[in-house]
């Protein structure tokens, strides 16, 4: 339950203290004296969204502090926060707002995130206002609502068909995915040509260098041919011709021999000019061979040509060299392989999608029929409730709207229809519910699923909005039964709830020469009864008072 509630610089507040009871708490004040303020202060504690325009003005910042009770199973999602408790069963709360619209919370004294605060009071204090009345005619709310009433067994087949609508929509991911991977037919049949001319240039690394080098010699075949033979010629004609330089060297090597007789230094020479001797032999051989095999072939030298005019042709619409086209060919092939791959993987996705959609059509059918036995349990229980809010001729269904349409929360799409009078059709609540009716239809929904709502703490903003006479005053009734078993706080129009409240605090706005500030105070019985006197005519005349007097007596009976 909400313990207290300490309001500073917010908006017209300056600084209010509200200590709260257990069971019935009611607000009332002057139209516009700043009650709604302190709903929306609440609001920003629990985890709302905090801005600059909610300090107040010429104020650096705004602070709201409150101290929640919570149960001792709670605190076991508290320490893990690492909140170190302090008080029994207590949680002191803060949220400051700077002029600047940062925003810092704590808890216990520790700073925690927006998000760690709303989880960590998610569930304490639920409020109900215009706002929440409008949600609810949100069909999604509805359904929901309707959920809430369904149990265990419901719950967990909700979670169920939310799980297998994640796998479907992953595999719808990946077969997008692999759809937007693969080439269309044109870009495939490219690829296709691309990799078939590559393999059938069968290239190879530094081919076209050699082939370079045979074209030159093919190209110069005759003279490289002659030269080499007038070399040979020279050099070593393999006879005993007295010009060459074989026979040349043979006669020196022969001399020096012959002088080395008679000076023994001589003989390195000798030895030194015969090594040349048998180095000119081995040239004069490797020229001859070199005569032998040149030879021009004007068939070979179209060959070659033709084969590097082919290459150079392929290195200017590839770029690179022999070695980059190869590498680029198997990225090729690596491509078309995924893309003649891609039916089967399709296929293997297809299959998948089948099993995890027929596992869906199951869980979402039986999620159906679970929501439509809770769907009769809810008529029955607002019908009832409806009719205890002085609505005894209202009726209510839920009505499912079948569109087979798969979504997170199955195949079901419902709507509240209801009826206040007799003879008026079932319509959307939307369409048929005054104010006054969405006051005390948002009630009995309350207090139908009270029993499985573990909220301890409700909040109503003007609950009795569009309700008045003996209506009003079964709404208070009801209210006050609610804050049997756990607390209410109401910020109210109504005497009937005043009357009934536990503790009575009066909201007014005081202007000052430079300002206008809000307080509160808690109303003792005398003033007690001058406020419901003013609530009930206005001011607190002799018969308003009497009026007031008989609405306080009636409830404390």
């Amino acid at each position: 339950m909400l313990v207290s509630l300490h309001i500073c610089d917010f908006a017209l507040i300056d600084d209010i203290y509200l200590d709260f009871d257990a069971g019935l708490n009611v607000l009332t004040g002057e139209t516009g004296a700043g009650k709604s303020i302190i709903i929306d202060a609440l609001t920003l504690l629990l985890g709302g969204k905090g801005s600059a325009e909610m300090v107040k003005s010429g104020s650096r910042r705004a602070v709201i502090e409150g101290v929640l009770e919570i149960r001792a199973d709670r605190w076991a999602e508290v320490e893990k926060a690492g909140i170190v408790r302090e008080n029994d069963n207590q949680l002191v709360v803060s949220r400051e707002v700077s002029s600047d619209g940062r925003s810092v919370c704590r808890v216990n004294g520790h700073l925690v995130t927006v998000a760690t605060l709303q989880r960590l009071t998610a569930g304490l204090v639920d409020i109900l206002g215009q706002h929440e009345y409008q949600q609810i005619l949100k069909r999604q709310c509805q359904l929901d609502i309707l959920d809430s009433l369904g149990g265990e067994s419901l719950a967990q087949t909700r979670q169920k068909v939310q799980e297998l609508y994640g796998q479907l929509r992953s595999y719808d991911r990946e077969k997008d995915e692999l759809k937007a991977e693969v080439l269309d037919e044109r870009e495939i049949a490219l690829l296709e040509s691309e990799v078939e001319e590559i393999e059938r240039a069968k290239l190879a690394p530094g081919e076209e260098e050699r082939l370079e080098a045979e074209e030159r010699m093919l190209v110069h075949a005759e003279k490289l041919k002659l030269g080499a033979e007038e070399a040979y010629e020279r050099l070593y004609h393999g006879s005993s011709g007295p010009g060459s330089v074989y026979d040349q060297l043979s006669q020196i090597t022969r001399q020096l021999k012959e002088l080395e007789a008679m000076d023994p230094s001589l003989g390195s020479v000798a030895n030194r000019v015969e090594s040349c001797l048998y180095e000119i032999q081995e040239v004069g051989e490797t020229l001859r061979d070199y005569r032998d095999r040149v030879d021009y072939d004007p068939s070979r030298l179209r060959a070659v040509q033709e084969r590097l005019n082919a290459l150079r042709s392929l290195f200017r619409k590839y770029g690179g060299s022999a070695s980059d086209i190869l590498e680029e060919l198997e990225k090729k092939r690596a491509c078309l392989a995924s893309c003649q791959d891609y039916k089967s993987r399709l296929e293997e996705l297809e299959r998948n999608y089948r099993l995890v959609e027929q596992e869906y059509l199951s869980e979402a059918r039986k999620l159906s029929e679970l929501r439509k036995q809770a769907g009769k349990r809810l008529s029955a229980l607002l019908t009832d409730r409806l009719r205890l809010l002085n609505m005894p001729r209202a009726q209510f269904k839920v009505k499912f709207l079948d569109t087979g349409d798969f979504s997170p929360h199955g195949l079901d799409t419902i709507e509240f229809i209801f009826s206040a009078n007799p003879g008026q059709p079932l319509r959307p609540l939307s369409k048929v519910a005054s104010g006054g009716e969405m006051s005390r239809f948002m009630l009995a929904v309350k207090t139908a699923l009270m029993e499985i709502d573990p909220v301890p703490t409700l909040v109503f903003d003007e609950i009795e909005t569009g309700i008045s006479g003996n209506a009003a005053q079964v709404v208070a009734k009801k209210v006050s039964e609610l804050a049997r078993f756990r607390q209410v706080i109401c910020v109210s129009h109504s005497p009937h709830l005043a009357s009934l409240a536990d503790r009575h605090f009066y909201i007014e706005k005081v202007p000052t020469e430079r300002s206008t500030r809000v307080t509160a105070r808690v109303l003792d019985e005398d003033g007690r009864l001058k406020e419901i006197a003013r609530i009930l005519s206005g001011q607190d005349s002799k018969i308003a008072l009497e009026h007031a007097k008989e609405l306080r007596q009636r409830a404390l009976t």
